[in-house]
């Protein structure tokens, strides 16, 4: 937090909570759920609320540096640099997918996610097309 990894909503919603107290936090589609460097998310389909639970357990000065997943290369389970729907959904199903709107299936947003990030349309999203955090040197 403060450092602008998360989004901006998280930022301005989450300021000066204190430990022991517990937030909803109703994130409308817009600029509140982006970062600095925009969403970096896969979101499944355009114009949705997001809504968060939190509760301040602990705060600390000692907190670990932040995860820099390559979220691509976890997906990307056969390392060909291209991302199929079929590698979308076994990705899915084993972490889950938050954010799925009401009657919406995991098939349903990743066709979604496809629409949005299938630039050339040839049924994969390459390395250079996904959107999601990536590290550039593969």
């Amino acid at each position: 937090m403060g450092e602008h990894l998360v989004m901006k909503g998280w930022e301005d919603g989450l300021e000066n909570m204190c430990v022991g107290e517990k937030r909803r936090l109703v994130i409308p589609p817009g600029p509140m759920q982006e970062g600095d460097r925009g969403s970096g998310a896969i979101m499944p389909g355009e114009n949705l609320t997001l809504t968060y639970d939190f509760e301040l357990v602990e705060v600390s000065d000692d907190a670990p540096e932040p995860p820099k997943s390559n979220v691509f290369k976890l997906m990307d389970t056969d390392g060909d640099k291209q991302l199929t729907k079929q590698e979308l959904s076994d990705f899915f199903q084993e972490g889950g997918l938050g954010g799925l709107k009401e009657g919406e299936s995991i098939a349903d947003a990743i066709d979604n996610i496809f629409d949005q990030e299938d630039e050339d349309s040839d049924g994969k999203i390459s390395h250079d097309e996904f959107k999601g955090p990536k590290h550039d040197e593969l």
